[in-house]
């Protein structure tokens, strides 16, 4: 029962957080829903991208792994193995996703150059990120407690497929509690990342100084191919999620230390000063 209440508070978090969020910036600054859903359409965009640039990389690594002879399911305990992925899976998030934003700064949101509008955006861009990982955690919770009352059978698994969907449930059933909590909480750090990623975008656009574009792909580099080489490496989870903490806070201190970037709100018209 604690597991099932825990997936149902990392479903709701991860689905919920993002549309909260996007709600409570719009009642505080106004802010209109179009920089949320281009913020959303740059992040599928990307992916249409990323995904299969990542299907390419690892029949390249196979290929080359099979060229020295190293068996696959032995890749992850060689270190350059692990390093080499880490870096290339860390930088084609990079070079996706950040000229995806940019794209979208250009071509969607002309007049939208204010700081407070870029968080809009990057809060729909890491938002529907987080929506569609808890989409998909549902699904797969879903699957599990429906196969785990099926007859399986019945349903033509058998063998060696039955052994291994059983294996799967039993995985399930082994998680500690805490494990889904772990998973909702990760996306708050990402959430955070992609806001910084979007400030950085943003000050691109409107100082046109390409250093914080490629600073962009560089943090975005630099998180992703150290949460895989720390989690493939300790195998720690805990660590892990104290790591990607750690880059979401200083995540939220850049764009804390951002806000001196934002113009000055407009001084009011003579005929719009209060008369006392």
């Amino acid at each position: 029962m604690a597991l099932i209440l825990a997936f149902a508070a990392e479903i709701l978090f991860m689905i919920g957080f993002p549309i909260v969020l996007a709600v409570l910036l719009r009642w505080r600054w106004g802010l209109g829903w179009k920089l949320f859903l281009v913020g959303c359409l740059t992040f599928v965009g990307s992916q249409v991208v990323h995904l299969p640039l990542v299907v390419v990389e690892k029949s390249i690594l196979q290929i080359v792994l099979t060229q020295l002879g190293i068996p696959l399911d032995q890749a992850v305990n060689v270190s350059w193995v692990v390093v080499v992925d880490a870096v290339l899976l860390g930088l084609m998030a990079g070079i996706c996703e950040e000229p995806a934003r940019y794209l979208g700064y250009r071509f969607l949101l002309r007049r939208e150059r204010q700081w407070r509008q870029s968080l809009m955006f990057g809060l729909g861009h890491g938002g529907i990120e987080s929506i569609l990982l808890g989409l998909l955690v549902l699904v797969n919770v879903l699957a599990i407690a429906w196969l785990a009352s099926a007859d399986l059978a019945s349903l033509g698994i058998t063998g060696i497929a039955a052994d291994q969907v059983n294996q799967a449930m039993q995985s399930y059933r082994d998680l500690p509690a805490y494990t889904p909590l772990l998973g909702g909480i990760e996306r708050l750090w990402a959430i955070l990342l992609h806001l910084s990623l979007t400030v950085l975008v943003w000050r691109t656009v409107v100082t046109r100084q390409w250093h914080y574009f490629l600073a962009a792909i560089g943090w975005h580099w630099l998180v992703d191919t150290a949460v895989v080489l720390v989690l493939t490496f300790t195998g720690n989870m805990l660590l892990t999620e104290v790591m990607v903490g750690g880059t979401g806070l200083l995540s939220l201190g850049l764009v804390w230390w951002s806000r001196r970037w934002a113009a000055p709100e407009p001084a009011p018209a003579p005929d719009e000063v209060p008369v006392l």
